[in-house]
C-alpha cells in the first residue's frame, strides 16, 4: 500500500469491525443508561485536548482561545501523548496535564494517524472525566471564538440536547457538516456533549473500516445510534488555520507532515 493512500480493509479487518460493532451496540446503550441516571447537571465544561510534540501550537492557539472564553466555568484536561506531564500554564482556569505513553496500534501512515491517532489518548482521558456538566474535545491548533462555549451551552439547553455541534471554518471557508439520517453534526472541535456521552469510548479499530473510519465520526455515529439526542447550531464557533510552515489543514496537512518525516 502506498503510504499516501487510504487503507484497504482486509477480511480480518472486516471480521474485527463486525464484532466491534456488536460490542458497542450493546455497551454504548448500557453506558448511556447508567450515565443518565448518575449525571450531575451543571454548567461546568471540561475541555479535553490531546496533543503530541506540538506544545508550541497548544500554547499559541488552543489555550489562549480558551482563556478568552466568555463562559468562564471551565477546566482543561490535556493529554500529552508520549510527552511530559506537569508543565504549567498561568491562565484563568484550572489545567490538568497528564502524560500518556504512545501506543501505535494502527498503520503508522498518514491515513492511520489521521483515523486513529488520538484514540488511545482520548480513551485514557475518559477515566478523569467526572459525570458532571459538559465536555468538549479540541485539538491543540484549534481556535475557539470567544463566545463558542457560551453559545454551544445555551443552544444545548434550548434544544434540550445531549450533544450539540456547530459550524467551523478551515482556512477561512465554512466546512460542510456531516449528515446522518436527520442528524446534522459539525466538527469534533465544535461538539459539546453531556459528560456521560463524552465518556463513551473511542474505537481503536476505527482505521480498519472502509467507511466512517475517522475516530470522531465513528464515535458520534455510535452515540447517535445509541439514542443520544443531538442538535446543530448553524453558527461558526471555531477557526482552523494551517500550522506554521504549512499551507493546508486536516488530511492534506497530515500527508505533508508524514512526507517531511514528522
Amino acid at each position: 500500500m502506498n503510504n499516501q493512500d487510504k487503507y484497504v480493509p482486509t477480511f480480518e479487518d472486516k471480521v474485527t469491525c463486525f464484532f466491534r460493532s456488536l460490542w458497542y451496540a450493546v455497551t454504548d446503550r448500557i453506558r448511556l443508561w447508567y450515565g443518565r441516571l448518575t449525571w450531575e447537571d451543571s454548567d461546568h465544561i471540561t475541555v479535553v485536548i490531546p496533543t503530541r510534540d506540538r506544545l508550541d501550537l497548544y500554547f499559541a492557539r488552543a489555550l489562549p482561545s480558551l482563556a478568552d472564553q466568555i463562559h468562564a466555568d471551565l477546566n482543561v484536561l490535556t493529554i500529552n501523548d508520549d510527552g511530559e506531564d506537569g508543565f504549567s500554564y498561568n491562565g484563568p482556569f484550572h489545567t490538568i496535564v497528564l502524560s500518556f505513553p504512545k501506543i501505535i496500534n494502527y498503520p503508522n501512515t498518514p491515513w492511520g494517524r489521521w483515523c486513529a491517532g488520538p484514540v488511545q489518548a482520548m480513551n485514557y482521558a475518559r477515566q478523569f472525566l467526572p459525570n458532571r456538566g459538559w465536555v468538549l474535545r479540541m485539538d491543540d491548533d484549534d481556535v475557539l471564538r470567544p463566545d463558542a462555549l457560551e453559545k454551544l451551552l445555551a443552544w444545548a439547553k434550548e434544544s434540550k440536547a445531549e450533544l450539540v455541534s456547530a459550524r467551523h471554518n478551515a482556512k477561512g471557508a465554512p466546512v460542510t457538516p456531516y449528515r446522518l439520517r436527520d442528524h446534522v453534526i459539525g466538527g469534533i472541535q465544535t461538539t459539546l456533549s453531556k459528560a456521560y456521552v463524552a465518556r463513551l469510548p473511542y474505537n481503536p479499530d476505527c482505521w480498519r473500516k472502509s467507511w466512517d473510519c475517522m475516530n470522531d465520526v465513528d464515535w458520534v455515529i455510535r452515540a447517535v445510534n445509541a439514542g443520544v439526542k443531538t442538535s446543530y447550531l448553524p453558527e461558526v464557533v471555531c477557526d482552523i488555520d494551517p500550522r506554521p510552515g504549512q499551507t493546508e489543514v486536516g488530511w492534506l496537512a497530515q500527508k505533508t507532515e508524514y512526507a517531511d518525516g514528522n
